[in-house]
């Protein structure tokens, strides 16, 4: 949009995401991006569909359209702080007839500020299970997750009237791929029917065995593996699951569909940011140039094990210090919208290193090991 219109001439739009996105967490959180970092999370009542224009929708519309920080959202919001959801980084996409006719309208709803939209979501992020096949130190998933939270079939059938506008379906978990369901959901995908939709897909690679139907079929917009490490000594003290080795063959499959061109979308490795991965933060940068993939950091939630780097100020002053040299190589790269990311990140330490407070994220947010689920 920066390139269409004057950065002046815009209206005030710090995140886009509650006219673009709608998010459903692992614990049932609604709204329009990660529940750590909203204010008051607030758990699914209705249909996910309905709650487009749900109240807390049009909550996060309201805030977003007035100055100043939006009563909604944390002050830790990573992507608030990297400014890399602002109105004039919206990107627009050609495509369908009503594909491009829905952009336009979200478009207008966003210049206008509208509570009530008349566009449909262009993202959805739904978690298919909590289950996951791993144990990772930072993760409880791999402790407490269970098929038995498996979204539905019904549930994705229910999606279908969304899914020609969207142009992005995400998906997270848990392990996305451990659930039955949505692989079949998957390899069920009419590209006739939906020409412009594609699949964000966040996993721990183990599924993506080489020549897996999936790799072929599915459109994807981006894989993002996470790997949080950089040497195999590493990636078997964060993730406890598969060896090394068995994913950097997956990786290389991944890598080779692509190559053939099989595989269009992004690869990113992605790595949270721990104590005992920490000083493998230029090396991950390294590896994803050497397989020139994408690369995104976040930081932990919660202090699983005692991983987290918020607690400590020499920890947090030294991924601070990788953090900035980190997005410094991105940029030299010419990699910007990567290098905004890593700095969100940074921001976040920076600003809690100010104010000394030394706690995990998210604010305010009880560990949910301590909580008693509905």
């Amino acid at each position: 949009m920066g390139d269409l219109i004057d950065h002046a001439e815009l209206p005030r739009r710090d995140c886009v995401l509650p006219w673009t996105r709608l998010e459903l967490s692992t614990r049932r959180f609604l709204g329009p991006c990660c529940a750590d970092f909203q204010r008051e999370p607030v758990r699914v009542g209705g249909s996910f569909a309905d709650a487009w224009n749900g109240s807390v929708q049009r909550s996060f519309r309201r805030a977003l359209s007035r100055a100043g920080h939006p009563e909604t959202c944390r002050e830790s919001c990573p992507t608030l702080r990297s400014g890399r959801e602002r109105l004039a980084e919206m990107q627009l996409r050609g495509g369908s007839a009503p594909f491009v006719e829905n952009q336009l309208m979200v478009l207008e709803d966003l210049l206008e500020g509208r509570e009530q939209v008349r566009g449909q979501p262009l993202e959805l992020m739904v978690p298919p299970t909590t289950f996951c096949n791993y144990d990772c130190l930072m993760c409880e998933w791999g402790e407490v997750g269970t098929l038995e939270d498996e979204l539905s079939a019904e549930f994705y059938d229910a999606l279908a009237p969304l899914l020609p506008s969207v142009r992005a379906l995400e998906v997270a978990g848990g392990e996305p791929l451990a659930s039955p369901i949505f692989r079949d959901f998957l390899l069920r995908l009419d590209r006739d029917i939906y020409p412009d939709l594609r699949i964000s897909l966040v996993t721990n690679g183990s599924y993506l065995s080489p020549g897996h139907p999936i790799l072929e079929r599915v459109p994807f917009s981006t894989i993002i593996i996470s790997l949080n490490a950089a040497s195999p000594e590493t990636y078997a003290a964060v993730n406890r699951g598969l060896a090394f080795e068995r994913v950097r063959g997956n990786l290389d499959a991944l890598l080779e569909a692509r190559r053939r061109g099989s595989l269009r979308g992004d690869i990113i490795y992605s790595m949270v940011l721990l104590k005992q991965n920490r000083h493998e933060i230029a090396a991950f940068v390294e590896l994803a140039e050497r397989d020139d993939v994408r690369v995104r950091f976040m930081l932990p939630m919660f202090d699983r094990n005692r991983q987290s780097v918020m607690t400590d100020e020499q920890t947090m002053r030294e991924v601070l210090h990788e953090l900035d040299r980190a997005a410094e190589r991105l940029n030299e790269r010419g990699e910007t919208r990567q290098a905004q990311g890593v700095l969100g990140e940074a921001d976040v330490l920076r600003e809690r290193l100010a104010q000394r407070l030394f706690e995990p994220l998210p604010d305010g947010r009880a560990d949910p090991q301590d909580e008693v689920e509905p």
